[in-house]
């Protein structure tokens, strides 16, 4: 099963930030767009982004995700 990492970058310190794994890319977007919901009204936190990455292709040889 592919794993996909859900990623929080912040400005102005670009520092990515693993946050989650997801069985698809679909449920990982759909964590951005609920955090996303989420945070949008908080005051001082516009400067962030999350992104989506391909973390394995959930064949034999793939490295594990993070604990």
């Amino acid at each position: 099963m592919p794993v996909f990492w859900l990623i929080l970058v912040t400005a102005p310190v670009a520092t990515p930030l693993h946050v989650g794994n997801f069985p698809s890319l679909e449920t990982c977007q759909q964590a951005v767009y609920s955090s996303q919901q989420t945070l949008r009204g908080a005051p001082g936190n516009t400067n962030f982004q999350l992104v989506c990455v391909q973390a394995s292709t959930g064949k034999a040889g793939d490295p594990d995700p993070p604990d």
